[in-house]
């Protein structure tokens, strides 16, 4: 638990379903995240995917709105 609560930021290596998704919970939840992928068009598809999947979970109120603030800065890829 001690390690966690210092924890910042992750890389995630592959841009796929699930990489797509652990990027989302990590940006919502205010890490810095650097999503690799050697596809060009995955890596693209991931970001717009990460974008609809934070902004409609805040919108649902599954997420709070502090989850849409400020994640676009936190995502490198």
């Amino acid at each position: 638990a001690r390690m966690l609560s210092s924890l910042q930021q992750v890389l995630i290596v592959g841009a796929g379903w699930i990489g797509r998704q652990v990027a989302a919970q990590c940006v919502a939840h205010g890490l810095r995240v650097q999503l690799v992928d050697r596809d060009a068009t995955i890596l693209s598809e991931a970001s717009d995917w990460i974008e609809h999947h934070v902004l409609t979970l805040v919108k649902q109120k599954t997420w709070p709105k502090s989850a849409s603030v400020g994640w676009q800065e936190r995502l490198t890829g």
